[in-house]
């Protein structure tokens, strides 16, 4: 009897202990981007997070809301966010190179600081197989100095190669590119300058563009520069519609426009008759690693 009654009063403290550690309610959802989404009495926002089927936040997904012109760009976290919306239904597409493109309707109602997160799943296009290329290109500078190309300028003007100079070609590349790295290397054979610089830019077919200047690098061989998907949408590379402009300097100097702050960059530099050979890879649904350079070993990364 006496180990009846220990046995309850042991049970019943359980119980106890039990209830007394029961979780409390979960906060409500919050994103990065609550602080910056602003309401009024008269608009809302809407708050939204991408993921896949993994449930892993996906970045770099275009929010498009239909028939307002209105886009927003997936953030690190997934998150992205509108403001300034009268009340109503919209209409949300989202869409990533790899990834099947979604449309999902959300509501809006003015005033609302925080009303609830748009979650959007994004499913893996599996047609779609990231892949990499590299093109290869051999050079010769004719003569120039680092602010201009002499020997190649009746090319440039005449849009015609009527020189043997090809130091300043377009390189196109297949649409849609999510990241271009160019690398230039040479036996130099300039004992005064032995420093040669080029420039990465958005010219032909290309009048829409927001950016002209893409990339540049400069220095003794090798070099290289690379451009990333964000660039390259404002310079609108992509197929045979507009390709990438290079062209090759003499000397360790940019145009000073282009110079880096606190790096000395004086128009200074002449070459004469110098070969040189261009690698130009262009990644298409994924970037390489920082370090990567294909000169390395000539090994093309795969996709992450």
């Amino acid at each position: 009897m006496r180990s009846y009654v220990i046995l309850t009063l042991l049970l019943s403290a359980a119980l106890a202990g039990c209830a007394e550690s029961t979780p409390e309610a979960e906060p409500d959802d919050v994103t990065s981007l609550d602080e910056e989404l602003q309401v009024t009495d008269d608009t809302g926002i809407i708050r939204g997070v991408v993921v896949d089927s993994a449930i892993v936040p996906v970045a770099g997904v275009t929010i498009t809301i239909q028939n307002q012109g209105l886009t927003a760009e997936t953030n690190e976290a997934g998150e992205f966010g509108f403001e300034g919306l009268e009340p109503g239904t919209y209409f949300l597409e989202a869409s990533r190179l790899g990834f099947l493109t979604v449309q999902q309707s959300t509501e809006v109602q003015a005033g609302v600081e925080r009303p609830p997160i748009v979650r959007i799943l994004m499913e893996r296009d599996v047609s779609f197989n990231p892949y990499s290329a590299t093109q290869v290109f051999q050079g010769f500078y004719q003569c120039g100095t680092s602010v201009l190309v002499v020997c190649g300028a009746p090319n440039i003007l005449l849009e015609s190669q009527i020189t043997s100079d090809v130091s300043t070609p377009y390189i196109f590349v297949d649409a849609d590119p999510t990241y271009v790295q160019t690398e230039m290397v040479w036996q130099s054979t300039q004992p005064v300058s032995p420093a040669l610089s080029f420039e990465m830019e958005a010219l032909d077919g290309c009048d829409d563009s927001s950016i002209n200047y893409l990339a540049g690098a400069r220095g003794e061989s090798p070099i290289r520069a690379s451009v990333n998907e964000t660039v390259l949408e404002l310079g609108t590379i992509g197929g045979a519609e507009c390709g990438i402009y290079h062209s090759v300097f003499a000397g360790d100097a940019l145009n000073a426009a282009h110079c880096v702050s606190g790096v000395p960059c004086l128009p200074v530099g002449f070459s004469l008759e110098q070969e040189f050979e261009w690698f130009i890879t262009t990644f298409h649904g994924y970037t390489p690693p920082e370090e990567w350079w294909f000169l390395n070993d000539g090994a093309l990364p795969p996709p992450s």
